[in-house]
């Protein structure tokens, strides 16, 4: 008899763990995936002294540009400036079609009584960016980040260092 009160015992357990197990493989199938969202930022560490007003290493204008897998320009983002010595953008959320995103920015904002200067055109870091999926990329630009004055094509490539002082020996 015991053995028979066992059995019982064993197939009571496993009938009221049955539905138990199927009800927690349900819910774990069924639920979704939580897509993490695909950022970048930018991150300023440039630094310089000048007694030029707004020439301190901030990043104006700045423009960004989105590439897709076919190498072309999608969309572009407007940041707002980007203070010198570690200032960091916004993050900026971007689509499943993005890959990779160019950099370029003017070392002194339209207000400047400098902005006119031939030296302050749009620089547009030589490096592009990798976006990661589901990450926030930082992109990180400093004093010796090369940049240079097309976004494509063949043209002199410069520091950024070299560059505040090209601007500034247009002020003397």
């Amino acid at each position: 008899m015991n053995l028979n009160i066992l059995k019982i015992t064993t197939m009571k357990t496993k009938l009221l763990l049955l539905p138990i197990s199927i009800l927690i493989f349900a819910f774990s199938s069924c639920s979704k995936e939580v897509e993490s969202v695909t950022t970048y930022q930018i991150l300023n560490t440039c630094s310089t002294t000048t007694p030029m007003e707004y020439l301190d290493g901030s990043l104006y204008e700045v423009i960004v540009f989105c590439y897709n897998a076919k190498d072309e320009i999608i969309r572009t983002d407007n940041l707002e400036p980007i203070d010198a010595g570690g200032g960091l953008s916004k993050k900026v959320t971007v689509t499943n079609e993005i890959v990779k995103v160019k950099v370029s920015y003017k070392m002194l904002p339209p207000e400047s009584i400098y902005s006119d200067l031939s030296s302050n055109v749009r620089m547009y870091v030589v490096n592009v960016f990798y976006i990661e999926k589901g990450k926030n990329t930082t992109i990180t630009v400093q004093n010796m980040t090369m940049v240079k004055n097309t976004i494509s094509g063949l043209s002199q490539e410069i520091k950024m260092n070299q560059l505040t002082n090209k601007i500034q020996g247009q002020f003397k």
